[in-house]
């Protein structure tokens, strides 16, 4: 075992501290860096979910419309619902408000023209 006689055998050598200043510039730009490649998935991860939470919502009332527009009209009669009409039927609760305010006064229908477009409206629903 041979030793350096120029240095004293207890001095140690280490980093010195423009080397330390140095690694940490090092490290503090590494770590920034991770952190931000984090957020940016976070965020991404974030919208790719609101998509999917929006399209099954969409997909939802799609599928509620289907139903209500192919239940429309299930369970009436042949030819619709007669509606009272003329003298001497009871008053129609058709065209009412919460009020009790009825816009169809008289078992009467509208008619005579809506936009220059001639109206005649049929007292029956379906």
């Amino acid at each position: 075992m041979t030793t350096n006689m120029t240095q004293p055998a207890n001095k140690i050598r280490g980093f010195s501290l423009l080397e330390l200043i140095a690694a940490m510039a090092v490290g503090i730009i590494v770590i920034g860096a991770a952190a931000e490649l984090f957020k940016s998935g976070v965020d991404a991860t974030a919208l790719v979910t609101q998509q999917a939470d929006m399209q099954q919502n969409v997909r939802t009332a799609l599928n509620m419309v289907a139903r209500d527009v192919g239940m429309a009209g299930s369970g009436l009669p042949p030819g619709g619902l007669a509606l009272p009409y003329g003298a001497g039927s009871s008053l129609s609760r058709y065209g009412c408000d919460q009020t009790s305010t009825c816009y169809l006064t008289a078992n009467t229908y509208p008619t005579g023209s809506v936009g220059g477009v001639a109206v005649s409206l049929v007292p029956r629903l379906g």
